[in-house]
Order: structure tokens, then sequence, then C-alpha cells
């Protein structure tokens, strides 16, 4: 999984030497509020988040109680890459640590699973969509994420390689409840009683024309091309929650949901984006864009992250699949820092850099030119592998 570049990852002596120290003192972690605040504090995110309905709690309740949703609760958002790890020596926020209220807290995947949970929600209440579909959107929403290792991304492609198994197929095992992984970690029981049959959670990950072929229920199909569109739940909560971290302001996701509506076009009912409302959609690309090109695929980021999935790499080589699960994320953290980051030549990374832009007609745009079907929109709303260059 490795990725061969001209950039290559380092930090200096002086950084090398003062994480070891750290490591020893325990000092790893941003020990302010404004890096390590509850996540209820998070402008909007928070919001969403009180809007689930108590029902829809109840009815994930065997999920959320889940040793394999709970454990999520530990697993930061951005990885190595949260506000919370940046006093660590290299951090790509270091220099940003002066300005910090325009840094804020990432929080867990738990925490962005259950905020998308709230959008799925709210998407089926608006539309009128049944207590069925509304169920396996939040299951969807809960289990997106359920095979995250620790340090999100940054940990991915470590444990993907030293377990054999990617992220994807880990969340299958963990959803049919494969009997070879621990049963702390299966899933199917907890999905069948609330209601959701796990053999079509899994196809319900499937892209939009696979889907499509094996199921006729229109419901779960305008859910379905929601959840795979090019402004997925997914990455409407994760941009917004990560523009609040590093202090660029995205959006609210709430406000894209209410550009939305029904419409019938040949007795076929689509979810549009209104032309009128889509200005947060575009402005929400736009941030997208920006957070990629200074953040998360800026060279020295894409450097520092590297060293630490390398790091782990090293550190628990030979850990087993259940055992990575069972990680706690600072005692992974403090473990790479007392052992020290490797020098490689290769950049691993859980995937290529994606470059995200808008098609040329919308370049000077406010708005869309017209009304778009959702599930059309990465037609307009594009991304492509970036090349890595030299720092």
């Amino acid at each position: 999984m490795a990725r061969q570049s001209r950039l290559r990852p380092t930090l200096s002596g002086e950084d090398e030497q003062a994480m070891r120290e750290r490591g020893a003192q325990g000092e790893l972690f941003a020990t302010d509020e404004t890096t390590r605040g509850d996540t209820a504090k998070l402008v909007g995110i928070s919001e969403e988040m009180a809007r689930l309905d108590q029902s829809v709690i109840d009815a994930a309740g065997p999920i959320v109680k889940s040793n394999s949703f709970q454990r999520l609760r530990n697993v930061t958002f951005l990885g190595i890459l949260s506000p919370r790890y940046a006093t660590l020596p290299g951090h790509p926020l270091m220099g940003r640590r002066a300005r910090k209220k325009s840094l804020g807290c990432d929080g867990s995947r738990a925490d962005h699973s259950l905020a998308i949970a709230a959008l799925v929600a709210r998407f089926c209440d608006v539309f009128s969509l049944s207590t069925n579909a509304k169920r396996y959107g939040v299951a969807w929403a809960l289990i997106h994420d359920i095979a995250t290792w620790p340090l999100s991304h940054t940990g991915e492609v470590a444990f993907s390689d030293i377990t054999g198994v990617t992220h994807k197929h880990l969340r299958r095992k963990m959803v049919i409840g494969d009997a070879a992984l621990p049963s702390e970690f299966h899933l199917s029981l907890q999905l069948r009683e609330m209601g959701v049959d796990p053999d079509h959670l899994i196809l319900f990950f499937e892209n939009t024309e696979t889907y499509k072929s094996t199921q006729d229920n229109l419901e779960l199909l305008r859910l379905h091309s929601f959840i795979h569109s090019a402004i997925t739940p997914d990455t409407l909560e994760g941009i917004h929650r990560s523009g609040v971290a590093i202090g660029i302001q995205v959006p609210d996701p709430v406000s894209i949901l209410d550009s939305f509506e029904i419409r019938e076009v040949d007795y076929i009912n689509d979810t549009i984006v209104r032309k009128r409302n889509s200005k947060a959609v575009l402005e929400f690309w736009r941030q997208k864009k920006k957070i990629y090109e200074m953040y998360i695929n800026a060279p020295r980021t894409v450097a520092f992250e590297s060293r630490w999935s390398h790091g782990i790499k090293e550190a628990f080589k030979c850990t087993s699949m259940a055992e990575s699960l069972r990680l706690i994320e600072s005692d992974v953290v403090e473990r790479v820092s007392e052992i020290g980051l490797p020098v490689r030549d290769s950049v691993l990374r859980y995937k290529a850099p994606q470059k995200y832009f808008l098609d040329d007609s919308l370049k000077r745009k406010r708005m869309l030119c017209t009304d778009y079907p959702i599930e059309n929109l990465n037609e307009i709303l594009k991304r492509g592998k970036k090349e890595m260059e030299a720092e």
C-alpha cells in the first residue's frame, strides 16, 4: 500500500528528541480547553446532534451500546492531524497554536457517526420516509466507520497492512458476524434487534448501480442516492467538523439539506438541489477544496502523517486484528513516540491525495445554473487524483 514519491517525510533531530522526551513525561497531548474541549462546543454540529430524535436513539440503541461502537469514542476523528495532538513536534498545526481561537475540537469517530445519523434522520423526516428507511439510514451512519482503528486514517493504512484486512472488509466481517472475528466485535445480532438485515445493509454500502440492480424499494433507493452522492452526509459532516477543528468556515450541513426538494420527473421522484438555494452547496465544495489543499494534502501534512503511519506499522507489526481493535489511542501515540518515527522515502497513506474542483461552468458562479438531481452532482462537483510534489 506504500506509495513512492519524491516527497520525503522528515522531522528534524530536535523534533525527534523532543518527541521522545514528551513521551517519557506523558505530555503528548494538548491540555488547553480549545483543543481538548467537549465536542458539544462545536458550532452547528452540537445543534444538529441535539435534533437527533430520542426515537432514533432508542431504535439504534443496540448498535450505540455495542463494544464495536463504544470503542469509536476513543478514536480521534482527524487522527494524528487533530488539534488534540498539535503539541507533537513537527505537527502541521504547531505554527497556528498562537491563534488558539482559530482551532477547535474535532471530536471522535463516534461523535462524527452520531452527527451523520442526525443528518440522515432529518433527511428521512423532511421527505416523510418510512420508519424502515430511517432505520437503515441510521444504521448506515453508525456503521460506516465501525472498523476504524486508533488514529483514524493515520492508523488505517498501517493496521490494514499489519492485519491484511482493509477497513471495508473488516466492516463487513463485523456486520455479518464473521467467525474469524471475536464475538465482542460482531454486530449482526444488534442490527437484527433494531430491525435491520445485515446482508441488506452490506449492499447499502455498494455503489448506486450495484444497489439499483438488487433493490426496487423507492424509499431506500432515494436514501441510497443521497448517501452516495457528491454531498453524502459523511462528507458534509466530516468537512464541517474538519473546518471547525482547523479554523476554516464551512457551511453547516443542515443549510445544504435545506436546499433539497423532491420533484417528479417522468413519474419518478428525484431528490434535487434547488438552484435558488444552492449557494451553500457551491460554498461547501470550495471550502472542501481549500481544506484539502491547505491542510490535508499539504506536503508538510502528508510528510508528518506518513511518518506516523510508518511508525505505527513498525511499533505494532506483530499485532493481531483483534488486538489492534482493542488498542487505546493514547497508548498507540505514546508507544510510537517512545520508539521514535522511522525515516522512510516512501509515502504511506490510506489513499492517494485527491484534488477537488468545480466544473468550469461554475468557477465564478454563486449558485448552480439549474436545479440538479443529487445523484448527478459528481458531474459538476468533481474530484481526481493529484500528483505528489516535492516539498
